[in-house]
Parts: C-alpha cells; sequence; structure tokens
C-alpha cells in the first residue's frame, strides 16, 4: 500500500464513518479490498474473531472484479464461496457478501461489523434511500463501521456522497486525494493528463473535486474544427465505418434508433472524421426494412472519399431491438458487427469519459456535410448530433443521447484497442 491508502486504513481504526474522495487510479478499491480482507480474517490464532463485512456496489458487473481478487486472495481460508450470490464464507467465521446499490432491499435483515459502499457516484439511482433503509440499519447490533468512496460526478446536492464529503452528513469524517497521490503510476503518464484533459474533466476525474458542469461543454464544438472551421469531406482515407444506437425504450423521450458514419485516416493525420449521421424514429421489428439504407450510405461515403479499403460495420448496439437487428441481418448475409460488451455494459457517463481526451485533443475532426445538417425528429428541426454531443453534461439526465452513444462508440471503436478501450 502507498502512503494515502495507509492513511485511509487509520482513519478505519478511529473513526464509524469514513467518505474517501478520490481521484480516478488512485487506488480507492484496492484499499477498500485490503480492509475488507483483513476484517473478515479476523484476529491471528482466534477462530471465531472474523468479521461480517457488507459490500455495496454499483451493479454486478462492478462488483465482480473486487470479488474475484478476494476470492483468491482468501481462498486458503475460505470455507465456502458462492460466484452466483457473490459471498465467500471463512473459517474465522467471518465473510463478505456483495449486493448492488440498485436494490432497495440489499442488505435487509443482515447484521454487519463492516459495510463498503463502492463507487458510490456511478450507482443508477441517488442512493440515500437504500442508505438510510437498508444499509445503514445492518450496522446497529455490532456498531459496525461505515466506508463510503468515489470520484466526484458533478455537484448534486441532493446525493449521499456529495453531502458526506462537503460535512453535512452527520459524523462523515472526509479523506480526500487526487490521482496523483498514487505514486505507482507513471510519471510521464501524468504529466500528460492536463495536456490530454478538458479543464473541467481533469478537475473532476484527477483532482477529485465537485465540478459545476452547468453551461460547461463537455465535449467542445472547438475541438472539432480545423482553423475555426469545420472540414471538407477527406479524401483519400484508409476506410469508413458506422456506429448504430437502437431504441432501448418505448415513449417519446427514449425511442430514436441513430447512426453515426465515421471515416479513419490512420496514414495521412490519424484523424477520425465525423462524415455524416441520422436519427429516426422505427420500430424494432422494422429495423431490418431500414438497414439496407445504412450500408448504401456507408458505400456512397467510401466512394466519396476515395477509401482504400472496404467499409467495416455497422457496429450496433448488442442490446433489445440491436440484439434482434444483428441476428436478422447475419441470417440476410449483411454485414453486421457487435459493439463489445465492454463498452455496451457501462454507462453513457463512463463511455464519455473513456473517450474526452481523444476529442479534447483534436483526434477528431466533424465534416461540412455533418456541420450543416438538420434532420427534423421528435417535433424539432435541428442538428441533433452536435446538439446531444454538445449538450451533455456529466451525470445531468438528457431526454435524448442516442447520437451521443453512436459519437463515443465511434471514438472508442476508431482510437481505442478496436474492442473498446
Amino acid at each position: 500500500m502507498h502512503a494515502g491508502q495507509r492513511e485511509i486504513v487509520d482513519l478505519v481504526r478511529h473513526h464509524e464513518k469514513i467518505v474517501i474522495r478520490a481521484g480516478r487510479r488512485f487506488g480507492k478499491s484496492t484499499v477498500l479490498e485490503w480492509i475488507a480482507a483483513k476484517a473478515a480474517i479476523g484476529r491471528p490464532g482466534e477462530r471465531t474473531s472474523g468479521l461480517r463485512v457488507g459490500w455495496f456496489g454499483p451493479d454486478f458487473r462492478r462488483n465482480r472484479p473486487s470479488f474475484d481478487r478476494l476470492a483468491r486472495l482468501l481462498a486458503p481460508l475460505t470455507t465456502s464461496r458462492s460466484a452466483t450470490f457473490l459471498s465467500i464464507e471463512l473459517a474465522s467465521g467471518g465473510g463478505i457478501e456483495f449486493w448492488t446499490l440498485g436494490d432497495e432491499n440489499a442488505g435487509r435483515s443482515r447484521v454487519y461489523d463492516l459495510v463498503i459502499i463502492d463507487e458510490a457516484t456511478l450507482a443508477i439511482r441517488e442512493i440515500t434511500p437504500v442508505w438510510e433503509q437498508a444499509i445503514r440499519p445492518t450496522l446497529i447490533d455490532r456498531g459496525g463501521v461505515a466506508i463510503m468512496a468515489g470520484t466526484p460526478k458533478g455537484i448534486q446536492a441532493n446525493q449521499l456522497f456529495y453531502r458526506a464529503c462537503n460535512g453535512e452528513e452527520k459524523g462523515w469524517v472526509e479523506y480526500h486525494a487526487p490521482t496523483t497521490a498514487n505514486p505507482f503510476l507513471q510519471e510521464d503518464e501524468l504529466e500528460r493528463l492536463p495536456l490530454e484533459y478538458p479543464p473541467l474533466v481533469y478537475q473532476q476525474e484527477i483532482l477529485a473535486e465537485f465540478v459545476d458542469w452547468r453551461g460547461a461543454p463537455f465535449f467542445s464544438e472547438d475541438a472539432w474544427l480545423v482553423n475555426g472551421k469545420a472540414v471538407p469531406m477527406p479524401s483519400p482515407i484508409d476506410r469508413i465505418y458506422a456506429t448504430i444506437d437502437t431504441a432501448m425504450k418505448s415513449g417519446r423521450e427514449h425511442d430514436g434508433t441513430a447512426v453515426v458514419y465515421f471515416a479513419k485516416n490512420r496514414l495521412h493525420d490519424r484523424k477520425i472524421y465525423v462524415l455524416d449521421w441520422d436519427v429516426v424514429h422505427i420500430a424494432g421489428n422494422l429495423l431490418i426494412d431500414w438497414y439496407p439504407s445504412v450500408l448504401r450510405r456507408m458505400q456512397e461515403l467510401s466512394d466519396q472519399c476515395r477509401a482504400r479499403y472496404e467499409p467495416r460495420g455497422p457496429f450496433v448496439e448488442d442490446a433489445s431491438a440491436g440484439t434482434i437487428l444483428i441476428q436478422q441481418a447475419i441470417r440476410q448475409r449483411m454485414p453486421v458487427e457487435a459493439i463489445h460488451t465492454k463498452l455496451t455494459s457501462v454507462g453513457k457517463d463512463e463511455r464519455a469519459l473513456s473517450t474526452v481526451s481523444y476529442h479534447a485533443s483534436s483526434l477528431v475532426a466533424i465534416t461540412e456535410y455533418a456541420a450543416n445538417k438538420s434532420v427534423n425528429w421528435n417535433g424539432s428541426t435541428r442538428n441533433h448530433f452536435m446538439s446531444q454531443v454538445i449538450g451533455y453534461r456529466p451525470g445531468l439526465p438528457m431526454s435524448h443521447d442516442d447520437l451521443l452513444d453512436c459519437y463515443t462508440y465511434g471514438l472508442s471503436l476508431g482510437l481505442g484497442d478496436g474492442s473498446g478501450w
């Protein structure tokens, strides 16, 4: 452990409620896993000294890595383990049970000596109700300790994490540290961070400060422009690819199916170009009838931009109507690729964070065609692509985010490792 992590361990020894506000890659989960393991093992030589630990995370996917690491670490001392329910029982009488914060009854009927709430700001819903009604009562019998950890996500006055960090929740003691407090990270990587991230993103994600995103663009329009202007269609290029986000829910607020067309030009300037976009209202069972128009548009753009290689994709979100579209396209022998689950399984804010450095570094340009395009959709005629991407604010609800999702998918696929990050 590094010095900052040792400070956290010391706080846990002397206080009943600790909130850890730290930058990404500080090592929050690592120290929480160490604390959980130490508590469950108990005192050496005393068979019944192990403590009961409840671990609460945003969802199963985020809980699983910590469970796997703890299961390996505690294997020699384990009497039973469930990979289905994410629970570990030890010979010491101690144990660790994992719960998701999305379950309003998480932890009910349990008694714990230690509660850990990891990635508190990433829960889909505000966690105050589940903390007050389900989690906190588990500590009453034994006068247990609660640890809550996370990285800030905007300023949300009703958020338990925000209130605890700002002294508005009685009894919480705060520990605050930036990413740079982790001495195990490479120094040259740390030095590049202020250059790669927009100032407010750096302030929130690295310095772990609460940032007011109202009026402040996460994805700035200027980063798309070259000499202050959108660019002509590039030519020649490597290839065209497209990303599709299908309608996930019924109703006016979340029923758009969107597509964004990109060009990749690795040999010339290493940029990604946004060539075109579209958003439509269409029933899931009719997507396969609309799909050939996407293939035709990809080929048109490939010819226009004199692509060296055949178009790639389209990459389709493998969820809900997207899964059906993928299966139908395969059956009809039309080209299609599912977007990797590493991307589709995380939230919108995490996808945006993973791609903002590409955007801010001017690795993406928007063409005049895409910038000047307007479409009548959902009763409004405007450039919905630019409106959604530039209008995005972390942690704040959006009435429509289909084109934003296509954009972040496209950047991850074109500038990441090909499968996601």
